[in-house]
């Protein structure tokens, strides 16, 4: 009877745990939510609560919208950026319905009123001129992060900084494959610079543009990258003095192989200007405009590593015959912004022809 009895109690115990088991393999494992808040340390050393999910955002600072573009994908989430006459062109072909939910603003006139109507919850900023703004912001609840960018090393610590904020993890894959891009081009740049003798190098001026030369010092982020590709940067402004625009005279002085502008001109019209026409670098043809799509890649951006094989390879050919430019340039555009450029618009950015593009700077290059 007693063995019955413990036999029964072990059936009913076994019955229990299975059909505890079968109960458990139906429940669905649970669903990973992103936390409430996420805190970020911005480029200024400060701590930034911010929302857990960024659903709005705002951007104040054009070299910005590139690096959320990486991580957001196609801006989905922007509310506001700064009005750019160069590159208005690309982000509508690139961001397809951008303007349908992102509103261009003139950021030097930026008011906190206007953004507190676009609904940002995030603001990233860099000018010390919106300091009194941002201050403004944060005391209506608006999360403000400094994303100031000066050389390549904050260049990558500000993108990490934008990843961190959005905090996905296609955010934090897109910048490790981007963090690797960089330093493989930086490496080879480096590697084929340093078997370029001493007098096969060229002089270049970094001017702002043909109507403003301004210059910035031989520290500047413009002084790193020419210095990196195996140019020699002429320009007057000494270290770690401020920017300052050029006399004519002084471009005379300076007298170099080549000059790059950040913006674009019309070469008929330098050609023929008294003054231009008679330099040096203009006269040999030997005066280019920068590349730029989302940002002027001569400036601390995502394409800055653009910059450093487009400078070789435009310059000193011999020391990069095989890279080639065209299909490099296709692919990042392709990995990271998820755009298919065509053959024909990579080859006019590398021949610095690129501004046929654009309707009102079709006469520009």
């Amino acid at each position: 009877m007693k063995k019955t009895i413990k036999n029964l109690l072990l059936a009913v115990l076994c019955l229990a745990l299975l059909l505890g088991a079968l109960a458990g393999c139906g429940k669905k494992a649970p669903i990973e939510t992103a936390p409430a808040t996420r805190t970020v340390v911005d480029m200024k050393g400060k701590e930034v609560e911010l929302p857990g999910t960024i659903e709005s955002y705002c951007v104040l600072y054009s070299s910005a919208v590139p690096m959320c573009a990486m991580v957001d994908d196609n801006l989905a989430h922007m509310v506001m950026y700064p009005v750019s006459n160069y590159f208005e062109y690309w982000y509508g072909v690139m961001f397809e319905g951008i303007n349908d939910h992102a509103v261009q603003v003139d950021k030097r006139n930026v008011t906190a009123e206007q953004i507190l109507e676009s609904g940002a919850q995030v603001v990233f900023w860099n000018r010390p001129a919106h300091e009194g703004l941002v201050a403004s912001l944060e005391e209506a609840g608006v999360k403000c992060v400094n994303v100031q960018v000066s050389n390549a090393d904050e260049l990558l610590q500000a993108m990490h900084v934008i990843a961190d904020s959005f905090g996905t993890e296609f955010a934090q894959s897109q910048i490790a494959k981007y963090e690797s891009r960089f330093h493989s081009y930086l490496e080879l740049v480096r590697e084929r610079a340093a078997q370029i003798p001493d007098s096969e190098k060229k002089t270049v001026l970094v001017i702002g543009s043909v109507d403003t030369p301004s210059v910035g010092p031989i520290d500047s982020y413009q002084g790193y990258w020419t210095q990196l590709t195996g140019l020699i940067n002429v320009t007057p402004v000494g270290e770690g003095e401020p920017s300052s625009t050029l006399t004519m005279e002084e471009i005379f002085d300076a007298d170099p192989d080549i000059i790059l502008a950040q913006g674009p001109f019309n070469r008929s019209q330098v050609t023929s200007d008294p003054q231009w026409g008679t330099v040096r670098a203009v006269k040999e043809g030997n005066l280019y405009s920068n590349p730029s799509v989302l940002d002027e890649w001569g400036m601390p951006t995502t394409e800055a590593p653009l910059q450093f094989i487009w400078i070789l390879k435009q310059f000193y050919p011999e020391y990069a015959a095989d890279i080639d430019t065209v299909k490099e340039l296709i692919g990042f555009y392709k990995d990271f912004y998820d755009y298919g450029m065509s053959m024909e618009d990579a080859e006019a950015l590398l021949s610095c022809h690129h501004f046929y593009l654009h309707e009102a700077l079709k006469d520009m290059e």
